[in-house]
Order: C-alpha cells, then sequence, then structure tokens
C-alpha cells in the first residue's frame, strides 16, 4: 500500500513537473516572439505572462483532416464553376445561328468540360508530407497566452490576451491569432 501511494505520488510530481516546464517554453517562445519586430529586432517590453496554457496539440492526423476538407472544398467550387461554364455555352450554342459563334461555343465547351475532368482528378499531392509518419506525431501546439506589457512608443502597460501557433518543440512561435479558426 505505501509503495503505491509513493508511486501515485511521484507520478503526481513528474506530471506537474513536466507541465510547469512547458509553461516556461511557451511564456519564453511568446515572450521572444511578441518582443520581436518584423525586422528581427528585439525589444524589452517587460512582458509578463498572466495566464498561459496548452489549448490543442496539431497532429498529423488534424493536417490529414483539415487539409482534405479544404482540398475538397476547393475542388468541388471549381468543379461546379466550370460545368456551369459548360452550361452556359451549350445554351448559348442552341441559340445561335452563326456558324463562326458555334464553332466559338463548341471550343468554349471542350475547354471547360477538360477543366472539369482536371479538377474532378485533381491531386496536389500535399499528402506526400506525411507518407511516413505516424498519425500521432505532433506537428505545431496551440497556446492561449493573456500577457501584459509596455510597448517601445507608449509609456502605458496594456493587457492582450492571444493564441499562439508554435512549433511541436515549442521553440518557434509561427503566428499569433486573436481568436481560434
Amino acid at each position: 500500500m505505501e509503495k503505491t501511494i509513493k508511486l501515485l505520488l511521484g507520478i503526481v510530481f513528474i506530471t506537474f513537473l513536466s507541465c510547469s516546464q512547458d509553461k516556461n517554453i511557451y511564456e519564453e517562445t511568446i515572450s521572444d516572439f511578441v518582443q520581436t519586430d518584423k525586422k528581427g529586432t528585439k525589444y524589452d517590453m517587460k512582458f509578463k505572462s498572466l495566464e498561459i496554457k496548452e489549448v490543442k496539440r496539431i497532429t498529423v492526423a488534424d493536417s490529414i483532416q483539415y487539409l482534405t476538407a479544404k482540398m475538397e472544398t476547393e475542388r468541388n467550387k471549381n468543379v461546379q464553376q466550370y460545368e456551369q461554364m459548360v452550361l452556359d455555352y451549350q445554351n448559348k450554342l442552341k441559340t445561335t445561328s452563326s456558324k463562326g459563334l458555334q464553332s466559338q461555343y463548341k471550343e468554349s465547351i471542350e475547354k471547360y468540360e477538360k477543366k472539369v475532368l482536371e479538377w474532378k482528378n485533381w491531386d496536389p499531392h500535399w499528402i506526400d508530407n506525411y507518407k511516413n509518419r505516424p498519425v500521432e506525431d505532433v506537428l505545431s501546439i496551440i497556446v492561449y497566452c493573456k500577457y501584459s506589457l509596455v510597448p517601445p512608443t507608449m509609456n502605458t502597460t496594456i493587457e492582450e490576451a492571444r493564441y499562439f501557433v508554435l512549433s511541436a518543440d515549442a521553440k518557434k512561435c509561427y503566428r499569433k491569432m486573436r481568436k481560434l479558426n
């Protein structure tokens, strides 16, 4: 019984230590990102983290799901657009008696029918990037951070709350967002 309690306390301690280390890495990365301008110049803006928490770990599976949905939407939009153009030219072809216009309309119909087939068979090969990676691999981490800082042009402390997209190792920040998309 005593061994079980010691084991549980050890697990709780390690978990707590791990979480606080993650938060320290997140805070350091976010602090560097927020206090560095687009030219790479770092300023001391007296950054202070008020609240920080991991929101989500983006995995290979998440990325595949998102990109597949985005690709399908794009594909369907373009297929519909070109199918509508084919219908428009077919209707124009029915209503014209000019041989010159009929020839042009037939060419346009063929052109847009090819476009429909191209889009229906479109494979952007984006999935090749994930072929040999386990679906549970973490690609990035979304972290929520509420913080205060003093911008260089102001003498007033401001508070902001933003979401940050960090690399899987949390050592690089890709961007910050006001809200999750």
